[in-house]
C-alpha cells in the first residue's frame, strides 16, 4: 500500500467537489447509498472526493472533479471506492461494472492509503456477497484478497 498526502489546497478542492457533489444529490432527491450512515452523508462525499484526488495524484493522471457522472469511472478507467475504516473492505455492489477496475482507498483528509485494486468481474465472487443491516447483498473483497500496486 501507498500513502498519498493532499496538499492544503487539495484538500479545500477535494471539499469543495464533496460538497458540491452533496448538494446535487440533494437537490435530485437521491438517497444515500444502501447500507450508508445518512447522518454521515457529508463525510462521505468530502472524503469520497479526497479519495479519488489522492488517487489521481498517485497515478499521475489529471483529476477532472466529476460531478453528476455516477457510473461512469472516477478517475481514468478507474472507480474508486474509500473507506474510513482501518479494516474497511472494497464494497463492489451488483449493478457495478463486472469489467472496470475498482480500486481501494483509505484514510481521511489529508492522508489517505492506496490499497489494492481488483475488476468488478472478479470481486463478484459468490465467497465476498454479504448483506449488511439489512440491505442488499454487496461484495466486500477483504484487503488480503486484492492486487497492490508495485508503483505510483
Amino acid at each position: 500500500m501507498s500513502l498519498v498526502t493532499l496538499t492544503w489546497m487539495e484538500v479545500f478542492h477535494s471539499a469543495f467537489d464533496g460538497i458540491h457533489r452533496h448538494i446535487e444529490s440533494r437537490k435530485k432527491y437521491l438517497k444515500q447509498g444502501a447500507g450508508l450512515d445518512k447522518s454521515l452523508a457529508w463525510d462521505y462525499d468530502i472524503e469520497g472526493a479526497g479519495a479519488e484526488r489522492a488517487f489521481a495524484k498517485y497515478i499521475n493522471v489529471y483529476y477532472s472533479s466529476p460531478i453528476n457522472t455516477f457510473k461512469e469511472p472516477d478517475v481514468g478507467e478507474w472507480q474508486v471506492r474509500w473507506t474510513g475504516h482501518e479494516r474497511g473492505c472494497l464494497v463492489v455492489k451488483e449493478g457495478d461494472s463486472e469489467d472496470e477496475p475498482f480500486v481501494l482507498v483509505r484514510g481521511r483528509s489529508p492522508r489517505y492509503e492506496i490499497i489494492g485494486w481488483m475488476r468488478g468481474k472478479d470481486a463478484k465472487q459468490y465467497k465476498y456477497k454479504k448483506s449488511v443491516g439489512g440491505n442488499p447483498p454487496a461484495y466486500f473483497v477483504p484487503e488480503a484478497d486484492l492486487t497492490k500496486f508495485t508503483s505510483g
